[in-house]
């Protein structure tokens, strides 16, 4: 392949201070039986066409203007117009920049299994030594998750569903992982990576979605809590659980007004309502009050909906490096 001029003159330099020399492996392109190739192609900015060039095109400019992630997703539209092996090696290249090694690592790998009869000798080792120097740089990370089928996201990209084959391959640092199956509540957890260990295991078991919610009634001494029309406690206190849906709950008490609220519930949440009985005649209101909440306990979200006097809900609640891996100049 003829020489190729690097946008800018651009080089990928790395805080490493040297590649080690590694005997090179055997290629695609050393196999015996492999098909021969014909000669190195033209460049890459004389072989593209039609959309597969402006894609292209505008992956460079984003480049030099150091838009990376933009020309991640142009190097990519060109290669998948075109299937040109060569463009893969930017795409590496430009992951590179990002400090995305196990990126750069996955498509360095593919542009040597794509490119055998479009690369040199020159190209393939400066690939092996990019992928050996990034290898410290990454963790093997195994999910281990209960039940299977389960979604996995890390750092908002969708991976799959449980079980996978092999480890997923992430860059050193902190990773934000969720886990995600109908019927269960989700899995949330960050896990920092870097450590003395570089094949790591996440474990993950999730909690069944609970089908009832928890009614907690407070009012005064002595009056008689119904919930929709059966009474339920006479000391003026009362939890249980109950169905999804809506409830009335209704306060007595002998020579006094009556107090009733009508709630709604909602699967795997926590209410309190406080109801008094008044004075007959005195002209004291009833009063209701709510408010909500949420607490979270070994990974299951429960809402809890509270109930305060009217003077109470203007009460306001406080808000709450690697280096680089040095890359030889870009495929044009």
């Amino acid at each position: 392949m003829r020489a190729l001029r690097s946008i800018a003159r651009t080089s990928l330099f790395c805080t490493l201070s040297c590649f080690v020399a590694l005997a090179r492996p055997a290629f695609a392109s050393d196999a015996i039986g492999a098909a021969p190739c014909g000669p190195m192609p033209a460049a890459l900015s004389e072989t593209l066409q039609a959309e597969a060039r402006v894609e292209y095109d505008s992956a460079k400019l984003l480049f030099e203007n150091r838009d990376y992630e933009g020309a991640i997703i142009k190097f990519q539209a060109a290669y998948d117009k075109s299937r040109e092996a060569r463009l893969l090696w930017n795409v590496a290249a430009t992951h590179n920049q990002l400090k995305h090694y196990a990126k750069t690592q996955e498509f360095m790998r593919r542009y040597l299994a794509e490119g055998r009869c479009v690369t040199s000798a020159e190209d393939r080792t400066a690939a092996e030594r990019a992928i050996a120097a990034s290898e410290n740089l990454i963790s093997n990370v195994t999910f281990i998750v209960s039940p299977e089928g389960a979604e996995v996201f890390i750092d908002d990209d969708a991976y799959g569903q449980t079980p996978f084959p092999l480890p997923i391959r992430l860059d050193l640092g902190k990773h934000r992982i969720k886990v995600r199956r109908a019927g269960f509540f989700d899995y949330a957890q960050t896990v920092a990576l870097g450590g003395a260990e570089k094949n790591v295991t996440v474990k993950v078991t999730l909690s069944p979605e609970t089908k009832v919610a928890t009614l907690k009634v407070g009012s005064g001494f002595g009056e008689s809590i119904a919930i929709d029309g059966r009474v339920v406690a006479t000391t003026g206190i009362w939890e249980g659980t109950l169905e999804p849906g809506a409830h009335r709950v209704r306060v007595t008490a002998a020579n006094r007004e009556p107090a009733e609220k009508v709630i709604t519930l909602r699967a795997g949440e926590r209410y309190y309502v406080g109801l008094n009985t008044t004075h007959r005649g005195g002209g004291v209101p009833t009063w209701v009050w709510v408010a909500g909440g949420a607490a979270v306990t070994a990974g299951l979200v429960v809402g809890t909906y509270f109930i305060f006097r009217p003077s109470d809900a203007s009460s306001s609640v406080p808000a709450g490096t690697g280096g680089s891996v040095q890359l030889p100049s870009f495929r044009w």
